[in-house]
């Protein structure tokens, strides 16, 4: 009988230590980025992408590391550096999540990017902030 009701405490053990779920992994990046912890944050994003790429949450996690990239957040990074790994992302949403309603926003942030790149564009910001 204590071999027993050991076997069920264990297996309950074992179960509740889950993997963790797509939600789970977009709330702590979530969360992460608001108390700063920006590396942390891409990281929990990028998990929720390389484990669960068909969730409907991949492309919000992946336009969170977008954003990060494009607000110059993650100080490892050079300025230059962290722009081109913004529209690398957000070329990424679209292409791997064409259907997602992220794809439209993340074409148009791509598009104000080269036309930036280009000098065309001078004042790409306030258009961004409505959009």
């Amino acid at each position: 009988m204590k071999y027993f009701v050991l076997t069920i405490i264990i297996s309950v053990l074992i179960l509740s230590c889950g993997k963790t779920t797509d939600k789970e992994y977009l709330d702590n990046g979530a969360a992460q980025l608001d108390q700063k912890k920006i590396s942390e944050a891409i990281t929990s994003f990028q998990n929720l992408i390389d484990e669960y790429p068909e969730s409907v949450l991949a492309p919000e996690a992946m336009l969170k590391i977008a954003q990060v990239y494009q607000n110059k957040l993650d100080t490892t990074l050079t300025g230059g550096a962290s722009l081109k790994k913004a529209v690398d992302t957000f070329k990424m949403i679209f292409t791997k999540y064409p259907k997602s309603p992220q794809a439209p926003s993340s074409l148009f942030i791509l598009h104000l990017f080269l036309l930036m790149i280009l000098k065309i564009l001078t004042k790409p910001l306030k258009l961004i902030i409505y959009f």
